[in-house]
């Protein structure tokens, strides 16, 4: 579960969303209130750059661990909207 939740954080944080009933469940997903929002899981410099692939996207960098990624905790918002279908969409750019 823990590697799942990584995966989730790592993906939204590379520029995408999470929506279950049309409703956007992540906050500032598209980074255009800096890191408002965001937190770092374990150790990492994190900073938002221009240059994402469709826009503002998040720079990790200096992680101290391999799951290290930056994240929101969204547990709140999957109880509130409740079973059902969610899409998760990303991008990503390596460097």
């Amino acid at each position: 579960m823990k590697k799942l939740i990584c995966g989730i954080a790592l993906a939204l944080a590379l520029g995408g969303g999470l929506l279950a009933h049309g409703a956007e469940l992540v906050q500032n997903g598209g980074f255009e209130n800096g890191l408002t929002g965001w937190r770092a899981q374990d150790k990492l410099a994190m900073e938002v750059v221009a240059d994402g692939v469709s826009g503002k996207a998040v720079k990790a960098a200096n992680r101290a661990n391999y799951y290290a990624s930056p994240a929101q905790n969204i547990l709140a918002a999957l109880l509130k909207s409740g079973p059902g279908e969610y899409k998760l969409g990303i991008a990503a750019k390596a460097a």
